[in-house]
Order: C-alpha cells, then structure tokens, then sequence
C-alpha cells in the first residue's frame, strides 16, 4: 500500500504551526491511501482526504 503524507504549516507572528494528527505517544503527518485518489495530485490527495 503507498500513502501520501503532508502537513499544513502556518506562521502567525514569527511562530510556525504544522496541522498534524494528535496521536499518542507521538503526533504524526497526515496520511492518505494513494490507490483512493489516483487522479489527485499529492497535495490533491491530502486535501481531499482532510475534507472528509
């Protein structure tokens, strides 16, 4: 199985945040499943996988 993993990162006065999925013991990227989204581009993929 091939996933496609990214983050969002975001800078509000000199302080970067990266959108992440809060899992324990440690956050991860987010993933999707690459088979579902064969037409989208990688960064397609990950928003459309974060839509739903």
């Amino acid at each position: 199985m091939t996933l496609v993993a990214g983050t969002i990162i975001f800078t509000r006065a000199d302080q970067s945040f990266f959108m992440v999925k809060d899992e324990q013991p440690i956050a991860n990227f987010y993933t999707v499943k690459a088979h579902k989204h064969e037409e989208d581009t990688p960064l397609g993929s990950l928003l459309s996988g974060m839509k739903n």
